[in-house]
């Protein structure tokens, strides 16, 4: 495994051009249904899009992520990005933590950074998320399962390229 450091940077055209598409957005006509029966109500969802357009902070966000040890590494034929928080526990077992769907990463460096001075701890994007690529054929749903979540077969697989032999890993569901 091949693993490269990794700073987020998104090109500030990008957010421009996200908070432009966002203020053209073409909503359907109410419905008079104030409740989710249908989906979610339209006010709502004006709501979230005048949020993302006008107080979402993604340099706050940018800056938090880059406050953390980021790399990505060549897994598969596949860029998987992740934290790695190097501890000072010599010979303690490493941690993976893996978010769920329809999670990030980003919920689990609050909890990364407490366990780390004990020991590493490594949270990756799962393939398909964050900044990963898309996600393998082996571990993405499969038809009928009635999953949405993209897993793979065991959690072995999950962790079978992160450098330690012996590892725990933890799978939110």
């Amino acid at each position: 495994m091949k693993a490269r450091s990794y700073r987020v940077e998104v090109p500030e055209e990008a957010l421009a051009d996200l908070r432009e598409r966002l203020a053209r957005t073409r909503w359907p006509d109410p419905d008079g249904d104030d409740g989710w029966e249908s989906g979610p109500p339209g006010g709502d969802m004006k709501d979230l899009a005048s949020y993302w357009r006008d107080a979402f902070d993604w340099r706050r966000v940018e800056s938090r992520i880059n406050a953390f040890p980021n790399f990505v590494a060549s897994i598969g034929g596949h860029e998987i990005h992740y934290v790695h928080l190097s501890g000072a526990g010599n010979g303690r077992l490493p941690i993976v933590l893996t978010h769920g769907w329809p999670g990030s990463f980003l919920e689990l460096l609050e909890v990364a950074s407490r366990l780390a001075p004990e020991r590493d701890v490594v949270v990756p994007s799962l393939p398909g998320y964050g900044f990963s690529t898309a996600a393998p054929e082996s571990i993405r749903p499969q038809a009928g399962t009635g999953s949405a979540t993209p897993r793979p077969r065991n959690e072995s697989e999950a962790s079978s390229r992160i450098a330690w032999p012996r590892k725990a890993v933890s799978m939110m569901r």
